[in-house]
């Protein structure tokens, strides 16, 4: 009878065999034995077999065989030291995929003397399997074109981040620039009219070489004709457009900087083309300028950074940094199209934002699934991605693009000193906020504006509806906060059991207001989403479309800054001259006693240089002072509702526990719980507990002590080895799927961060404008795309 064969896939993982220097071959013994893996392994008594090492193997057995033999042949020193273990094929056949271990013995004696632990996975081979591996063994470069030629069809797929390069037909010109050391001229006077080359090509359908800055900023604006899809998902897309910058500074000696502009959301980066010599560059739509991402869970953070191009020619290429502007898609209303003007920032721990010029970008959200929008924020904490990169000068570009030229965790006496200045920046915001909310809610001022009907002393007889002939409109502003904070106060004291419901009832009551206070903003722009719009979504309502002016009330924005401004002036003048009244009477009282006096307060600034045997203090001064000062931004966050999923949830679980605890018999429970504690603590059966406890305690010998000292080290000895044993899980996966992205994309990795915890968060400009969407998004045609670099690593990538 003729034997089956089966494929299975093998993934290994080696645990505690060796501590010296050791080489490590791995065969399968059966009928025919097969080299699986061959690394060495340097110092390392717990080695991890990835892809790059040779952990995938296709393997084939019969079904008649019961089991075989894996051998590791160890060279140490000059001795060889074989050991081995085995493994039934009954776990073959079921071979789902989980981690199974195998005890691996001398190859004398497979029943003593255990030499250490084989991880391995093992799971029955699909085609895709059987395709990768083949792959892998002929050439890792085929592996990038295997994983995407299948993703898309009839559409151009990029493997990684591809960088702006030349245009085809710039080069040729761009060259011979730079052989003849010519200027190539971007601007000409016809006819009295300053006219500029359009970049940075003409329009394939209309050719034309110059415009008039005015027709280029028109142009500008047009709907894009081609776009570049990126990313993975099914719950929105986000289409933004990188339209103009302005007012940028010149990054080049001899000539201008040459512009591109490179978007990085989630794990998908991306590049525009080049524009050539301008500070104030414009971006035609036939260019490459316009791009979609898809949106997998919830909205994250969209990355926008400046740089000016380096020629390949130049010896050390580094693409300038210019600066970088990051947008919070989750303050974006579906259904609106944006125009927004954003401030370059070069480095991210200014005490004050400084920006580089300007950037003008049009993003438009569409969502299909809000509902399931609002629910994955549950599932996901703070969200980070990895994008891979083949060459460090892209590693360079995506790294500024996300965090900037600036290294906050980086030790310098900057970033303790930016640290601490931020510390003292919330005195003001503290102190001012509690003087108002002190004023509005205990001395009944009037906030929620709204209209009541108030009769009239004498009936108007002229008006023709009864309401107005006995009454009239007025426009009044209720106390409510003070009403709900007077409600909550007698209710819990008149009635004790109210204290838990109230408890919560107050913490929705104060999420709640500051979503108020937030709507209430003079910006539009520093406004998040609302408890109701939040709602809405959970109901999957249609979004209300925005409409937003440019320079919407500016001049009420800026009058509010001059009066916080004056307003903290007024409380330092106030703070300085009761000091200086102070030491004027402290001098005066030392004068008449005739113990000294004349003491003048110093006017001159000391500069403090820091010593070399202080600086290896500060640098857990500046992580202590870092992570206080992200939690403190966390915090800020949600009460201003920044994050605003967060901040709903908070609300909402808040007042379901409210609800709920208003059928809970608080008072009974209490008191139970109470004549419990008293009843079993201060009880005279504690003598029992004393005597079966601590005096036997008390009377043992040192022997004793030490076999239960042995007990309580084994139980702890079996918590940290689940501990060890889940971290060990964790490290192969992270390794496994390092070595499988930087096979597959590239070995220069950059941690994206979906985090608003930054000291500053970038506001559009007043200039930025919104109104409703007229575009239709299903007339678009792609001209590539973007593949996610976010997969699963299930033994094979799951792309």
């Amino acid at each position: 009878m003729q034997t089956a064969k089966r494929s299975v896939w093998k993934s290994s993982t080696l645990g505690r065999v060796m501590p010296l220097s050791q080489q490590t071959n791995l065969l399968l013994g059966t009928q025919k034995t097969e080299k699986l893996l061959d690394q060495r392994w340097d110092h390392n008594q717990n080695p991890i077999w990835s892809v790059t090492s040779g952990s995938l193997a296709l393997l084939q057995y019969e079904m008649e065989v019961k089991e075989f033999l894996v051998w590791f042949k160890i060279k140490v020193k000059n001795n060889e030291n074989v050991i081995a273990c085995s493994m039934e094929i009954d776990l073959l056949k079921v071979a789902d995929g989980k981690r199974k271990k195998l005890d691996l013995y001398k190859e004398e004696n497979m029943k003593d003397s255990k030499e250490g632990k084989l991880f391995i996975r093992c799971r029955h081979a699909s085609n895709f399997d059987k395709d990768f591996v083949k792959n892998l063994k002929k050439d890792t470069s085929l592996i990038k074109e295997f994983m995407f030629s299948s993703i898309r069809t009839g559409i151009k797929v990029e493997k990684t981040f591809n960088p702006p390069d030349i245009a085809k037909n710039q080069r040729k010109s761009f060259w011979k620039r730079q052989k003849d050391n010519e200027k190539l001229e971007y601007k000409r006077i016809f006819k009295g009219v300053k006219r500029y080359r359009v970049r940075p090509d003409a329009d394939p359908e209309f050719p034309v070489d110059w415009m008039t800055k005015e027709d280029v900023d028109k142009c500008s604006l047009q709907p894009s004709r081609s776009w570049v899809e990126g990313g993975s998902g099914n719950a929105g897309r986000i289409f933004v457009e990188v339209l103009s910058c302005d007012e940028l500074p010149n990054k080049d000696i001899g000539s201008l900087t040459d512009t591109f502009v490179t978007l990085v959301y989630e794990d998908v980066a991306v590049c525009t083309d080049v524009i050539w010599e301008a500070l104030s560059p414009r971006w035609v739509p036939w260019c490459r300028r316009a791009f979609r991402f898809n949106i997998a869970d919830s909205p994250s953070e969209l990355y926008v950074g400046v740089f000016d191009f380096d020629p390949p020619s130049l010896v050390d290429r580094n693409h300038d940094f210019i600066g970088r502007a990051v947008v919070d898609i989750k303050t974006l209303a579906p259904g609106t199209e944006y125009i927004l003007h954003y401030g370059l920032q070069k480095k991210t721990n200014d005490d004050v934002p400084t920006h580089n010029g300007t950037i003008k970008l049009r993003i438009w959200v569409e969502t299909e699934n809000k509902r399931g929008i609002v629910l994955s924020s549950l599932r996901h904490g703070l969200k980070h991605f990895g994008v891979n990169v083949e060459h460090i000068t892209e590693e360079k570009l995506v790294r500024n693009t996300c965090v900037g030229s600036s290294a906050t965790t980086q030790f310098s006496q900057y970033n303790v000193l930016a640290h601490l200045k931020e510390l003292f920046s919330y005195r003001y915001f503290i102190m001012f906020s509690f003087y108002d909310a002190f004023q509005l809610i205990f001395l009944w001022r009037g906030h929620y504006e709204t209209t009541m009907w108030v009769p009239r002393l004498i009936p108007r007889f002229d008006k023709e509806k009864l309401v107005d002939k006995v009454a009239r409109k007025v426009e009044v502003k209720l106390p409510a906060h003070s009403l709900v904070v007077f409600t909550l106060a007698v209710s819990a004291t008149e009635y004790p059991s109210m204290i838990v419901p109230n408890f919560f009832f107050s913490i929705f009551w104060f999420m709640f207001s500051m979503n108020e206070f937030n709507q209430n903003n003079l910006s539009p722009w520093k406004r998040n989403p609302s408890f109701l719009e939040i709602v809405g979504m959970l109901l999957e309502h249609k979004p209300i479309s925005v409409s937003i002016l440019e320079n919407k009330n500016k001049v009420e924005i800026e009058k509010s800054l001059k009066e916080w401004q004056e307003r903290i002036d007024l409380f330092e003048k106030w703070k300085s001259s009761f000091f200086d009244s102070r030491i004027a009477f402290s001098e005066k009282a030392l004068k008449e006693i005739g113990e000294g006096g004349g003491h003048k307060r110093s006017t001159t600034e000391t500069k403090v240089k820091i010593s070399a045997k202080v600086l290896p203090f500060l640098i857990p001064l500046q992580e202590i002072l870092h992570n206080v000062c992200n939690q403190l931004r966390f915090v800020c966050n949600i009460l201003s509702w920044k994050e605003c999923f967060i901040s709903f949830w908070i609300s909402i679980g808040s007042l379901v526990l409210g609800v709920a605890s208003l059928f809970v018999p608080w008072g009974y429970i209490i008191g139970w719980a109470i004549r419990i504690f008293v009843w079993t603590i201060f009880g005279p059966w504690m003598k029992l507990f004393d005597y079966f406890y601590f005096q036997p305690r008390r009377g043992m010998n040192d022997e004793q002590i030490e076999m239960m000292d042995n007990k309580n080290h084994e139980r702890r000895d079996r918590v940290i080895y689940q501990l060890a044993n889940r971290a060990q899980k964790s490290r192969e996966d992270a390794v496994k799927l390092k070595d499988m992205r930087s096979l597959i994309f590239g070995q220069y990795s950059v941690t994206v961060l979906d985090d608003k915890r930054k000291r500053y968060n970038d506001i559009p400009l007043v200039n930025s404008c919104a109104q409703p969407l007229t575009v239709d998004s299903s007339k678009f045609s792609y001209k590539s795309f973007v593949p996610s670099q976010g997969f699963v690593m299930k033994m094979t990538p799951n792309v």
